[in-house]
């Protein structure tokens, strides 16, 4: 695995956790929770795959 693999693994975490905690707070409905978790699901398996596509990372430019 790489860094940017792990650091989507976070990211899904934390939303998700984040999530869970305004539905147990009541600031938002299961209805919205639910939509949310698909969401997130959905963007961090889409940027999973978009760095399995990516073999090396880009080099910034040179500058001199």
């Amino acid at each position: 695995m790489e860094v940017k693999d792990y650091q989507n693994i976070l990211n899904e975490i934390w939303l998700n956790y984040f999530n869970d905690v305004l539905y147990d707070k009541g600031v938002i409905t299961e209805a919205e929770r639910n939509k949310m978790k698909h969401l997130i699901r959905n963007k961090c398996n889409n940027i999973s795959a978009k760095n399995k596509n990516t073999r090396y990372a880009q080099m910034p430019p040179v500058i001199s």
